[in-house]
């Protein structure tokens, strides 16, 4: 080792030290990992909670005209519409789903 490594601390001099002992050597490791652990944690809930923010949620009610996502709307071309509609949403079925009727009074299969 050269005598500017020693006297700068390089990263080569750090690795040995802390090689010479061996159980200093574990405990920071696995400390460094539960602080890696702590701080993905920490970032997903702070990008949850940004992304729930960005999120503006519609409340549909009964008679409301709503547009129905085509079922193959992946598969069209650039410039076919990838909603139909309009539908009026008839009743709630589960939370976020509703039984939709078109302008002639037709019930669609799906909600």
């Amino acid at each position: 080792m050269l005598p500017e490594e020693i006297k700068h601390q390089s990263f080569r001099v750090m690795k040995q030290a802390l090689a010479a002992d061996e159980e200093y050597s574990k405990e920071t490791i696995e400390g460094s990992r539960l602080e890696a652990v702590e701080n993905i944690n920490k970032y997903q809930e702070q990008t949850r909670k940004w992304r729930d923010s960005q999120v503006v949620k519609k409340v549909i009610q009964e008679g409301d005209l709503v547009l129905r996502r085509k079922p193959n709307a992946a598969n069209a071309g650039k410039l076919q519409p990838r909603w139909e509609g309009p539908y009026t949403a008839k009743a709630v079925g589960r939370p976020g789903s509703f039984y939709l009727v078109d302008d002639k009074g037709k019930t669609t299969t799906h909600t």
